[in-house]
């Protein structure tokens, strides 16, 4: 994973430039971006500066992915920023082994420069508390509107009269328990997809059982799911009504204009590809 531009924005802004060579608040020789080493000119370009940056930055990203977090890219970036700042992120994670909701809550401890407390890291650590915590994002796929969720804090939000998020991640399911553990942080629904659904549930008047929603990539592998499957892209759902047959859902999925549809013995595979597909599993 890499940081956004707006992400490396906020360390910049945080960083601040400076062209010659200076102490900075613990006594480190700094130029730049905050770029500190060994041997540092007493002068730089402004170039030299973003070159300094793109490689410190690509460093810290390095320290963050080494943990294989479910990340948002605003998590991401934030720990990013942190990284850069501090060093890693190996004390904050507990090498790996805390929740990303624990981390979020330990990084406003992070505010001391050789003993003192530090306005600017009270500052710099509350915009990435911020950050990490921002939960809504939107991308565009195929004329499809992807928006992100976190689970814990979104599980009862509606996204229709009918349909909540934590219905996207199956009850009972070995992975809703990976979510309600903290493993899985974040889901992706397509508006799309919460339209079709509910527009079958409005016309068979009975709840729709949703038995494979969002997909996290590293889990999607773990259950020899397809590497392109659109479950991972949060543009598919299994689907099952009690009393009505596979064959017949599927039937009026195509007739709403559901363009890839499955037809199983117990469930109907749904998703908004753009180009038709039917098969029977």
């Amino acid at each position: 994973m890499k940081v956004s531009e707006s992400g490396k924005k906020l360390i910049k802004d945080f960083e601040g430039l400076r062209l010659k060579a200076y102490k900075d608040s613990v006594g480190v020789m700094t130029i730049g971006y905050g770029h500190t080493g060994k041997l540092l000119p007493n002068a730089i370009t402004k170039a030299k500066a973003e070159e300094y940056f793109d490689s410190d930055v690509i460093s810290a990203g390095k320290k963050v992915n080494k943990y294989h977090y479910n990340y948002t890219q605003n998590q991401f970036d934030a720990l990013v920023s942190f990284a850069f700042n501090i060093g890693n992120i190996d004390q904050l994670t507990a090498n790996g082994t805390r929740t990303l909701d624990e981390i979020l809550e330990k990084i406003p401890l992070y505010v001391y420069a050789g003993g003192v407390k530090s306005t600017g890291l009270e500052k710099r650590r509350k915009a990435e508390c911020e950050l990490f915590s921002s939960d809504y994002s939107t991308v565009n796929t195929n004329n499809s509107t992807i928006k992100s969720y976190l689970f814990k804090k979104h599980a009862n939000t509606y996204l229709s009269k009918n349909f909540q998020v934590k219905e996207f991640i199956a009850k009972g399911s070995p992975l809703r328990d990976m979510y309600e553990r903290g493993v899985y942080y974040e889901l992706w629904i397509d508006d799309r997809l919460v339209g079709f659904l509910q527009r079958i549930r409005d016309h068979f008047g009975r709840p729709i059982i949703i038995t494979s929603g969002y997909r996290p990539a590293a889990y999607n592998k773990s259950v020899n799911g397809a590497t392109s499957s659109l479950h991972i892209e949060g543009r598919a759902a299994d689907i099952r009504i009690d009393g009505i047959s596979p064959r017949v859902l599927a039937a009026y999925c195509k007739s709403i204009g559901v363009k890839g549809i499955g037809t199983y013995a117990d469930f109907v595979h749904i998703d908004t590809r753009e180009n038709a597909y039917y098969w029977n599993g």
